[in-house]
């Protein structure tokens, strides 16, 4: 029965990231970002940011229960295998998200996951949005986007073993990224070695699921932006559908730390380098 289980939590998983596969896809076509990176791990980096983006707004209203989770990752499962023939498949890819999905069964939680983790995630899955409650317990005054996108993860049966996914998704979806772009044929060798370096650091320091808090996700989206905005200038002509990602990425970045809010520098540079008006003009 143990095993029977295992095999369930991991294809509940499996599932999971399918979800986000999805929904990112859908969020990327909404916003009309640039497709030459059109890849699983991209998509599911935008998954990530587009859950986010609707746990904020679906707390104000109702919790992020067993019912409410399902419709929404059934909804991008749904997505993801609609538009099937559009992802470019690899066997490299499955074997990749095959090791890596080991993580969530062989490490342990983070030391914050039992301080406010899980506290602040378990009760997002419980009651929508209350206010005040860091009145009565500390650990309810810290912030994180992660907290919100955790609560969407509480399943029937596994309930919060799951809060870790999201991490691990993120995780996945970066290493996928950058061995895509290793070997990308059209694109500059900079970057080729850009992408090598950049695995192999990811690979090396950020081995272990436990320590993920609320950061280190940040952290490995932060290398992928710098690796969209280096491509970008090497074009020498910022566009609107290379701008929006890395914008809409460091903002995600804010939300999960308030520290992230340094590398709005980078975004103030390219939309300086865009131009304040043209920008103004794709805010309306």
């Amino acid at each position: 029965m143990a095993l029977f289980e295992l095999f369930i939590f991991l294809i509940s998983f499996y599932l999971l990231f399918i979800s986000c596969i999805g929904h990112g896809f859908l969020f990327s076509k909404i916003l009309k970002f640039n497709d030459q990176y059109s890849s699983i791990g991209l998509y599911g980096i935008y998954g990530i940011v587009a859950l986010t983006f609707y746990s904020y707004l679906t707390i104000l209203i109702i919790s992020h229960n067993v019912y409410f989770n399902l419709l929404i990752h059934i909804l991008g499962i749904t997505i993801f295998f609609y538009y099937f023939k559009k992802f470019k498949f690899s066997s490299k890819y499955i074997i990749i998200i095959l090791l890596l999905s080991i993580a969530l069964i062989i490490s342990k939680n983070h030391d914050d996951f039992p301080f406010y983790h899980l506290q602040q995630a378990l009760n997002f899955s419980s009651n929508k949005f209350q206010i005040g409650l860091s009145n009565l317990d500390f650990s309810y005054a810290y912030h994180s986007s992660l907290l919100y996108l955790n609560s969407l993860f509480y399943l029937p049966y596994f309930k919060y073993y799951l809060f870790n996914s999201a991490n691990l998704i993120i995780y996945i979806s970066v290493i996928l990224f950058f061995f895509q772009n290793i070997f990308y044929k059209n694109k500059n060798k900079f970057l080729n070695f850009y992408a090598l370096f950049a695995l192999i650091y990811i690979t090396s320091k950020f081995s272990r699921l436990s320590e993920f808090g609320t950061d280190l996700g940040g952290q490995l989206i932060v290398v992928l932006i710098f690796f969209l905005a280096i491509e970008m200038f090497l074009k020498k002509k910022p566009q609107k559908k290379n701008i929006l990602p890395i914008l809409l990425l460091i903002t995600f970045c804010i939300t999960i730390k308030t520290y992230f809010i340094l590398y709005s520098l980078l975004g103030l540079f390219i939309i300086y380098q865009f131009g304040f008006k043209k920008f103004a003009v794709l805010l309306k």
